[in-house]
C-alpha cells in the first residue's frame, strides 16, 4: 500500500507496519535526520487552523496514522492496515529494533513525569534500549540551545518526541538542521496510549469520530 492518502491536506501513508519499519530502518541508516510522525485524528485537527505548523509537518518523511480514525475517514478497509495502525505495532516493531540495536535514544517531552513514564514503559519492554540520562523538557524559556547541544552532546541515535503541537513544530522549524541524530519520531498521543494503557472508551471514540467527521465536513466544502 504505497499510496499516500489525504487528510485535511496532510498526506499520510496507510503502510503496513513491516512496509514502515523498512523505512524507519533505512533512515537509521543514513544522514541527515529523518522525520517520522505518527498523528492521530485529535492531533490533525489540532493542526488544521494552523497553517505554519502544517507546512513544517508535510516535511516529515514519513507520516503515519496514530489511530484507526484517520483512516476510517479516508475509506481505508484494509483489515490489516487497521488492525496494525489500532495496535500500535509500528512503534513495537520500531522499539524491538532499536532494542536490538542497543540504541541510544533522548526522550524529548514537555513535562518530566511525560517522560518518565515513557521511559519506564520502554525499560519494562525494550530493556535493550539505551536511554540517555538527560531527558529533555521544554518548560523553560530558551531552552532550544540547551536540547540541542544534550541530544548532540550524548551521540543520541534517535529522538523519540511526545511534544504537542505546534510545539513540536516550532521545536523541528528551527533546530531540525541542528540535530546530529538519525531519526526524529514525534510518537505524541499514539505513545502515551501504549505506555499507560489508556484510549478512549466507546463513548470517548464517538464523540473523537463525530468531531473529527465535521471538521473533514468543513474542510471539504471550503475547498470546493
Amino acid at each position: 500500500m504505497d499510496n499516500g492518502i489525504n487528510i485535511l491536506d496532510i498526506e499520510i501513508q496507510p503502510c503496513f507496519a513491516k512496509e514502515a519499519l523498512k523505512k524507519a530502518i533505512t533512515y537509521m541508516e543514513t544522514d541527515p535526520v529523518s522525520v517520522i510522525r505518527m498523528v492521530t485524528a485529535t492531533e490533525l485537527m489540532n493542526l488544521n487552523e494552523d497553517v505554519r505548523c502544517k507546512e513544517i509537518l508535510k516535511e516529515s518523511d514519513m507520516i503515519l496514522s496514530g489511530d484507526g480514525l484517520v483512516l476510517e475517514a479516508a475509506s481505508i478497509r484494509e483489515r490489516r492496515v487497521l488492525q496494525e495502525t489500532e495496535e500500535k505495532t509500528f512503534l513495537k516493531m520500531f522499539f524491538r529494533y532499536l532494542h536490538k540495536k542497543h540504541a541510544r535514544v533522548y526522550v524529548l517531552a514537555q513535562t518530566r513525569k511525560e517522560a518518565e513514564d515513557c521511559c519506564r514503559y520502554l525499560k519494562r519492554k525494550y530493556g535493550g534500549i539505551q536511554l540517555l540520562e538527560d531527558v529533555g523538557v521544554t518548560e523553560e524559556a530558551g531552552a532550544d540551545d540547551r536540547l540541542v547541544n544534550a541530544i548532540n552532546g550524548q551521540e543520541a541515535d534517535c529522538v523519540i518526541s511526545l511534544l504537542p503541537s505546534p510545539l513540536q513544530e516550532s521545536f523541528l522549524c528551527t533546530n531540525r538542521d541542528r540535530l546530529d541524530v538519525r531519526i526524529w519520531l514525534g510518537a505524541g498521543e499514539s505513545l502515551r496510549s501504549i505506555a499507560r494503557k489508556s484510549k478512549p472508551g466507546p463513548v470517548g471514540r464517538f464523540i473523537i469520530k463525530h468531531i473529527f467527521k465535521k471538521e473533514l465536513e468543513k474542510s471539504s466544502k471550503e475547498d470546493s
